[in-house]
């Protein structure tokens, strides 16, 4: 079911999609939670396309000349309009039809050869039709997709494109289209030849929607200003998720945080008002089994730099630096409602590096949980430090086999990759094959990336066991995952997602918005399914 939920703002109320009742720094949330996407996208058995709002075709160029041929299809109507002689489903061309026995609009999508269709032409497809759709403040929605898309594989990448792209972050108190506001739709149903159809797809749609609502709650949370989402209201969220989604919650802060020893956490967050912390979050799918993978997120809710202040024009958008947080809180709940049968541990390190009297020192030493001593090289590196220490505390504590991380982590990330894809360090070679494996199902590419004796050397230092920073501005993102390779422990099997370019878009692409882009959910979410699958083919 879809579910709504409004952020309230004491002059204005906005319709928007958020999780459960309590107040944050004077937010009132409503008592919903979003458990399945905001579109609600369904499969139905229809002889005939009859929808109240529109229809929307996807038409390759083989459907094209077969409908045109056959003097029953219900696009015969359609086929001698002077608009549509020149239709001849190209990919990317498009024709809307008004008034027409099927419905009041039917838009024509085309998809060009069908033997040339890939799950990314069905993707590119279902975000053009959702767009116009919305442009035209149509709520719902009949598709028609052919027999050429009518796969699980393609199901699955239309509908999780249908749901990303009716995503809007707004907390506009007037909803004009003068003011800048696409309205989002409610319903898409896609029509299915008969009964036996619906139940071959139906799976395919579930899961999709599945992902793409964790998607979409990680674009809210990593989109939401920072004065609203520090560390306090994460928690909030991730107590709230945690008890709808039967997950085990454990909070360090305050005496606790530091008996534990998870000084470098500390000491970044330490100027902040909402005060630094370690949450872990407990998924046991498989009781059965010991092997755990352990998903780390740097949950830096703004991030100023700290006392090497970022200049205007770097600083804006940092409430964005919490989005690895953000991806592995969503897709913890995604897992949940997957039912996967895995163990999973979610680690979020919250901290807000601010500027304050009492803000940690360039060339500060801090003894990390580890026990290694770490001279800090720049305070605006501080999302190393916080990953380090929640390294260490994960591997103490729950002894993972698998250890993945996302981190907004380097600028230099973004100057070497662009907003295109993530940097992929590892220690494991099947773990990267099976990381781009995912990467490639969930459109969330990545690209390896090496670490060299060279760039671990540039972290010595003559008064610790290591210095955070590298000597220089070159390799930036390599002696960045090189640091936190030193706090990997024996046979762990790591990767470290450096997702600074793609998790925040400075314009929209496809499907994907502008701003928090909710990266790496769908990308854990495959890369999990896919072990599952092999762990089960294994054991028979």
């Amino acid at each position: 079911r879809v579910l709504f939920r409004s952020l309230q703002f004491p002059a204005f109320s906005v319709p928007y999609q958020w999780r459960r009742s309590f107040t944050s720094r004077g937010m009132q949330f409503s008592e919903d939670m979003v458990l399945s996407p905001a579109l609600n996208v369904q499969l139905s058995e229809r002889k005939a396309p009859t929808h109240s709002n529109a229809v929307v075709a996807l038409v390759s160029e083989q459907m094209l000349t077969k409908e045109r041929e056959n003097p029953r299809s219900w696009l015969k109507p359609f086929m001698t309009a002077p608009m549509l002689e020149d239709f001849n489903a190209k990919a990317g061309k498009s024709i809307w039809v008004y008034g027409s026995e099927v419905a009041p609009r039917v838009l024509l999508v085309g998809m060009g050869n069908a033997d040339k269709n890939t799950r990314l032409s069905v993707r590119n497809a279902a975000h053009a039709a959702v767009s116009q759709l919305r442009q035209r403040k149509i709520k719902s929605a009949g598709f028609v997709l052919g027999g050429d898309f009518m796969t699980p594989e393609h199901i699955k990448a239309f509908t999780q494109s249908a749901v990303l792209s009716n995503y809007t972050f707004s907390l506009k108190s007037r909803k004009e289209e003068e003011n800048g506001y696409t309205p989002l739709m409610e319903s898409l149903e896609i029509l299915c030849s008969d009964e036996q159809q619906v139940s071959t797809l139906a799976p395919a749609v579930q899961q999709a929607r599945s992902i793409a609502a964790g998607t979409l709650l990680a674009r809210d949370l990593a989109n939401t200003r920072a004065d609203t989402a520090t560390p306090d209201f994460m928690e909030d969220m991730a107590r709230t998720i945690a008890s709808q989604s039967s997950l085990a919650l454990t909070v360090l802060k305050g005496s606790r945080l530091q008996s534990e020893g998870l000084r470098m956490i500390q000491a970044v967050g330490q100027a902040a008002e909402s005060e630094p912390r370690l949450l872990v979050l407990e998924y046991r799918g498989n009781t059965a089994s010991e092997d755990t993978i352990a998903l780390v997120g740097k949950g830096v809710t703004f991030d100023s730099g700290g006392l090497n202040m970022k200049p205007t024009g770097s600083i804006e958008d940092m409430h964005l630096d919490k989005s690895g947080a953000c991806a592995v809180l969503a897709a913890m709940q995604t897992i949940a409602n997957l039912g996967l049968k895995q163990n999973v541990i979610g680690v979020l390190g919250l901290v807000e590096n601010a500027v304050d009297s009492k803000s940690y020192k360039p060339y500060a030493i801090i003894k990390s949980h580890k026990g290694l001593t770490v001279e800090v090289g720049n305070t605006d590196a501080e999302g190393r430090l916080v990953l380090a220490d929640a390294y260490s505390y994960v591997q103490k504590t729950y002894k993972p086999t698998v250890m993945i991380d996302l981190a907004t982590l380097t600028g230099a990330c973004v100057v070497a990759l662009g907003e295109y894809c993530g940097g992929l360090f590892y220690n494991d070679e099947t773990l990267a094959t099976d990381l781009n494996a995912a990467a490639v199902e969930a459109f969330e590419p990545l690209h390896r990336l090496p670490i060299m004796s060279e760039h671990s050397a540039e972290l010595k230092s003559p008064v610790a066991d290591l210095k955070s920073t590298g000597k220089g501005r070159y390799g930036g993102a390599i002696t960045a995952a090189a640091f936190l390779k030193e706090f990997v422990e024996g046979n762990t099997k790591w990767a470290h997602l450096d997702i600074a370019g793609p998790a925040m878009f400075s314009e929209p692409r496809g499907p994907v918005n502008k701003g928090g882009t909710g990266f790496g959910v769908a990308l854990l979410a495959e890369y999990l399914l896919a072990q599952q699958k092999s762990t089960s083919s294994t054991s028979k």
